[in-house]
């Protein structure tokens, strides 16, 4: 049983390299983060089932408390809003825990997505620069933070397309993705793709939302 279980790890950290490998090649070009969605999908599973992330030390692989495992349940489930405040206050009782910075910034990453306002979002996406600045001099140099770390220093974001309009219905669409309101996010996606068939997000984020709601037979068209 113990050998089985070592073969099945290090096929999954093999798995884990190719995801690494295949995250800088194709999620990020110039610098700046290509696809915030697969970026989840790949960071998540290298961190979580891999150990890519490194919780040597750190209080949040322990649930020693009813905070930690609430806060962890949450970021794994995927709501990063959510958890967002349990893992600032996580942060500010343990200080030099990289592990519980590196969510942290992870879910101000994720919760500037959600705001409207340009100068809100520009603020909170420079929190999460700086945060995951500190998670990496503790230490920390795992593939989601060195991510993270591609963000614009001064909170700049990614426009999803020159059109102005398109933009502003990808960027609602995907607020809407984040609070879990995948209905309203697949409509915003579906109006971006008919103003503009050939934008590459609009397209990838119909698609996801479709395979998140399990409209496999959708997803694909």
């Amino acid at each position: 049983m113990m050998q089985t279980c070592r073969v099945i790890a290090g096929t999954l950290k093999r798995v884990a390299a190719s995801l690494k490998l295949y995250a800088v090649r194709t999620l990020m070009m110039d610098g700046r983060l290509r696809c915030p969605r697969a970026l989840v999908l790949l960071a998540l599973f290298v961190t979580l089932v891999c150990g890519i992330g490194n919780t040597q030390g750190g209080t949040a692989s322990s649930g020693a408390n009813t905070a930690e495992r609430l806060a962890q349940a949450l970021y794994e489930q995927g709501k990063f809003v959510d958890a967002l405040p349990l893992f600032a206050n996580l942060s500010a009782d343990h200080p030099s825990d990289k592990v519980l910075k590196e969510r942290w910034a992870w879910c101000l990453f994720q919760y500037a997505t959600t705001l409207s306002d340009p100068e809100q979002r520009k603020k909170t996406l420079t929190k999460a620069h700086a945060v995951a600045l500190e998670a990496n001099k503790l230490g920390d140099n795992s593939q989601l933070l060195m991510m993270l770390l591609q963000l614009p220093v001064d909170g700049s974001e990614k426009e999803y397309s020159t059109k102005k309009e398109v933009n502003e219905i990808l960027k609602a669409a995907e607020a809407d993705f984040v609070r879990g309101d995948l209905d309203k996010a697949k409509a915003g996606y579906l109006r971006a793709l008919a103003l503009d068939p050939t934008n590459y997000d609009a397209a990838l984020f119909t698609g996801d939302v479709f395979f998140k709601q399990h409209s496999y037979a959708n997803a694909g068209e």
